[in-house]
């Protein structure tokens, strides 16, 4: 009964390539930065993932830049976790109405989504290849143990603060620094901060922290 309560208050609003300046920076600084030192792997956390728009454009957006510097050998996962159940199961589905990634360029719809056949109710469906990257997890942030035996070089934990008050922000916001290995980024929300928290944190782009 409780999970059916929280399914049903959550609220779940995302799309593909939400706030686009994180990806790009995902791109520009951090994975560019990887191949430079030649670091050939890395983990990613896209916590509070809803329906799964977030961690499938992670995802892509890995591939793209490997496409583009012609990158092989390079290892990537995804965690995916949210609080709701039911979201995690679309998320894990990972079908979607047509609608949803019309505004994406035509390339990436070729290269990463599967269209239905039925055309009263146009569906895609993304690719085995960028599913199979992604493993999903129910948690809730409240909770004292996560149940997580690794750590990440990034996590995405954007418009799921706002909804605590800031001593709850601060308390996720430090279990969060202890699965963030030491030099990787935080991403936040456009409207989050972690400013007079005293977290291990410093601004390196709006809304964006790495660990010190």
């Amino acid at each position: 009964e409780v999970l059916h309560m929280i399914d049903v208050m959550t609220t779940n609003l995302t799309h593909f390539f939400r706030e686009p300046t994180h990806f790009e920076f995902l791109s520009n600084r951090v994975l560019s930065d990887y191949i430079t030192k030649k670091r050939m792997s890395i983990k990613l956390w896209s916590a509070g993932c809803s329906t799964g728009q977030e961690p499938y454009t992670l995802a892509i957006v890995i591939k793209e830049f490997l496409r583009k510097n012609d990158v092989n050998h390079f290892d990537f996962s995804i965690l995916a976790s949210d609080i709701s159940t039911r979201v995690l199961d679309k998320a894990e589905k990972a079908v979607y109405p047509a609608e949803a990634v019309a505004k994406l360029p035509i390339s990436v719809k070729k290269k990463y989504f599967l269209k239905s056949k039925n055309s009263e109710k146009p569906l895609v469906r993304i690719k085995p290849e960028i599913r199979s990257k992604i493993n999903f997890k129910r948690i809730n942030f409240i909770d004292e143990d996560y149940g997580l035996n690794e750590t990440f070089q990034i996590i995405f934990c954007r418009n799921v603060l706002i909804y605590f008050d800031k001593d709850v922000q601060k308390k996720v916001l430090e279990k969060f620094m202890s699965y963030l290995e030491p030099g990787g980024f935080l991403f936040l929300g456009h409207s989050e901060t972690v400013m007079n928290m005293d977290l291990p944190l410093k601004t390196v782009s709006p809304t964006v922290f790495q660990k010190i």
